[in-house]
């Protein structure tokens, strides 16, 4: 009878003890989805502020064109750190360039109106100067499709072929670039062997620019087997991929006269 007592005391504390395991994992869980779901509102309402802020950008912009006016003066005025407006036809990339070359990421996590930003605002690589014939640009690849989300179009050559031209509207007017060539790559490790596309940013010789086209040419996804010398203006825009760990995907264009 005891035994029996016993055991039936035993189940009833195993009982009430999965209850409580029960009755924790079910809190745990509680919070666990309350805090997920306050982050991901957070990020959306981040997310739909910055692009509010960029609309309203561009609206000014486009004003502008309407007006035959030049809008580099005044986006200069309202940000010092404006260096010009970015637009790619047949995609929704159509923002402000910002240059800070002593702190070149200034605005990797910032707005135009410099708060916080998980967007950030294209810049210009602090290897460059406004002048460099190598101009490289990095924007955010967003999960949301802004931002730099539909360079990645370009891995598509028959896109290109539709939508060739880059304009970059700068200090000196409008600048038309043609696309010719897009691939896939990674950031490398210091001791990794390999085609750092990124240490072509900036000023190149003809060296240098013969042997940053020729490693293009090797993994790129199509390449316009154009002349290109030291002499002409190359521009490289870059964005996160996610083919593999720190992976980018880079759009490679050189300056053109659609005049001619």
């Amino acid at each position: 009878m005891l035994q029996y007592l016993y055991q039936m005391r035993w189940k009833a504390m195993q009982t009430e003890a999965k209850k409580k395991i029960l009755r924790g994992l079910t809190i745990l869980c509680v919070l666990a989805f309350t805090i997920a779901t306050a982050y991901l509102g957070k990020y959306y309402y981040n997310m739909n502020a910055d692009q509010h802020t960029f609309s309203k950008l561009t609206a000014i912009n486009s004003e502008k064109k309407d007006e035959s006016a030049y809008s580099y003066d005044v986006f200069k005025e309202a940000n010092s750190d404006y260096a010009g407006w970015l637009t790619i036809e047949g995609t929704n990339i159509d923002y402000p360039v910002m240059y800070t070359p002593n702190d070149p990421e200034y605005y990797l996590r910032r707005s135009f109106e410099k708060k916080y930003s998980k967007s950030g605002v294209p810049f210009i690589d602090g290897a460059c100067t406004l002048d460099s014939n190598n101009l490289a640009i990095h924007g955010h690849n967003m999960k949301n499709g802004t931002m730099f989300s539909e360079l990645l179009r370009y891995e598509d050559k028959y896109f290109a072929k539709i939508y060739p031209y880059i304009t970059f509207a700068d200090k000196d007017g409008e600048n038309v670039y043609q696309i010719i060539a897009a691939f896939y790559t990674q950031i490398y490790t210091e001791d990794d062997i390999a085609f750092k596309y990124y240490d072509y940013f900036g000023e190149l010789d003809s060296e240098q620019m013969a042997r940053y086209l020729n490693n293009i040419e090797q993994i790129a996804l199509y390449y316009d087997d154009v002349a290109v010398t030291a002499e002409d203006k190359l521009l490289t825009l870059s964005t996160c991929a996610y083919q593999i760990e720190d992976g980018r995907f880079v759009v490679v264009a050189k300056k053109i006269d659609k005049s001619v």
